[in-house]
């Protein structure tokens, strides 16, 4: 289930995409799911993410010796997509920073820096990237376009059955994905840009969201909580102004619904980061007698904490714990390590707006909702995952499409209706509305997006998208990814 760089223009896959896709990281991370989805979920699926329009080769060989001058693009260079010139190719050009990926494994090897100037393409890898500077003449220039049959890019075509897509605006975040040029040892890499030409390269993601450790006699040894599912971070209100609630969790196991869970809390004001309180809530030692109580510790005020909202990050100093009246044990507790605060707000490619989204209204329809019932929802949302990566969600009301790309997997499930009912359901209440797409209907594999107000603070929408699908072919292999993107009309 690694992304690989694979032909794209005469691709019959599932999804039924368009030529223009993602890749992304190798390993699969599941959230949390139900037990419900688990037992009924039994069917085996193979999906691969291809790397936008691509030529009918995967960038496997290495890179021949670019032509002094590119030769006349053959009729059939861009197979069924319009043959475009040179000039459309202009406006990408400068210069790209780029990330190196291995195409068999999906794994990052560094990054590295890809220019276009007139016809010529020159990726060079950084510093630890295997390979050297090496130039390719453009052979021909393709358009480049989604499942609708809109512009996107264009796809430069290269000899040796190679490729380079720019986008714009980003798609699916990126501005390039294609073959990379530079690879010397025979292996299949890919690039990838996040950023357009000129802007400087991302910051790299943490790994992890970091971790924490809870020292006490109340437990058999220390407790570490690393956390494996999407943190939560609400607003709330306070005596001091808007305040925000970070939960950091670790189930026994996430892709149980109902699993116990270690949960470490903190509560700070939004706009200082002074921190209001503290909590840990740890399920029982497994050397426990069964039906023993969880083990509840507080503090607030706190000592040893410190929230920096510049940075994103929450620091606990042999942060002194108190335990509850509730907790199965009355001993004291420390707390010690830090975790990094998620960034919510919309990455690159998202197309929604804050003010569109809250001015969107669907209603209630379990059985047979039609795309026209969702049209306000219609757009491109890029969000964030349980390894603080980009996946995006996109809601096409030409192709009735639900379409899902986290970099690990991508999905893209189709309207269907038959005898008054049909793969899409909406809902509706006074706090939430969500739709979701099944794969067909009456299955239980499913593209959702879910947006809330926040009851603190009313100019935040909340959204949050999810893909569950079948994996492998038995009872409980089943792929769950949980994403979260947080609008704020506040800001622009």
């Amino acid at each position: 289930m690694n992304p690989t760089l694979c032909p794209c223009p005469t691709d019959d896959r599932e999804s039924g995409d368009s030529t223009a896709g993602n890749f992304g990281r190798s390993s699969a991370v599941p959230a949390g799911s139900r037990t419900a989805l688990l037992s009924a979920l039994m069917a085996a699926v193979m999906l691969a993410a291809c790397g936008g329009g691509g030529s009918d080769g995967g960038g496997a060989a290495p890179a021949p010796a670019p032509s002094p001058t590119p030769s006349p693009a053959p009729s059939d260079a861009c197979g069924t997509r319009a043959v475009l010139t040179t000039a459309d190719l202009a406006p990408f050009a400068g210069s790209y920073a780029v990330r190196h990926f291995d195409s068999s494994t999906g794994s990052e090897l560094g990054s590295g820096t890809l220019t276009l100037a007139g016809t010529t393409l020159t990726v060079t890898p950084g510093s630890g990237v295997s390979g050297s500077a090496t130039p390719a003449e453009v052979t021909a220039v393709c358009a480049n376009t989604n499942s609708s049959g809109d512009r996107i890019g264009v796809t430069a075509m290269l000899s040796g059955d190679r490729h380079m897509d720019f986008f714009a605006p980003a798609f699916n975040g990126l501005y390039v994905s294609g073959s990379d040029l530079s690879q010397s040892d025979g292996t299949a890499r890919y690039v990838q840009a996040t950023t357009g030409a000129g802007e400087p390269a991302p910051s790299p993601a943490p790994s992890g969201w970091g971790t924490t450790t809870v020292r006490s006699t109340a437990l058999a040894a220390d407790r570490v909580i690393s956390p494996n599912l999407l943190p939560t971070l609400k607003w709330e209100t306070s005596s001091f102004g808007a305040a925000r609630h970070l939960s950091m969790a670790r189930s026994a196991n996430p892709l149980q619904g109902d699993a116990g869970q270690d949960i470490v809390g903190v509560r700070y004001v939004a706009a200082t980061g002074v921190v209001l309180s503290a909590s840990v809530a740890l399920v029982p030692d497994p050397s426990q007698p069964v039906g023993t109580a969880n083990y509840v510790a507080t503090c607030g005020p706190c000592s040893g904490v410190t929230v920096d909202t510049t940075a994103g990050t929450v620091t606990f100093t042999d942060t002194p714990l108190t335990a509850t009246l509730l907790s199965g044990s009355q001993q004291p507790a420390t707390l010690s390590g830090s975790y990094r605060i998620p960034d919510w707000r919309p990455r690159a490619g998202t197309t929604v707006t804050a003010a569109g989204l809250a001015g969107c209204s669907i209603g209630a329809n379990a059985i047979g909702a039609t795309f026209g019932d969702i049209g306000c929802l219609a757009g491109t949302y890029v969000g964030t995952g349980i390894d603080g990566q980009a996946c995006t969600v996109t809601i096409d009301s030409s192709a009735q499409t639900f379409r899902f790309d986290d970099g690990v997997k991508t999905n893209t499930f189709s309207f269907s209706s038959a005898s008054g009912f049909t793969n899409l359901s909406t809902f509706r209440s006074a706090f939430v509305q969500s739709a979701t797409l099944s794969r067909a209907i009456g299955s239980l594999e499913s593209i959702s997006l879910s947006a809330a107000p926040s009851a603190a603070v009313p100019e935040v929408t909340v959204v949050d998208l999810s893909n569950v699908q079948r994996e492998g072919g038995t009872l409980n292999s089943v792929y769950n990814q949980a994403c979260r993107i947080e609008f704020d009309r506040r800001t622009p």
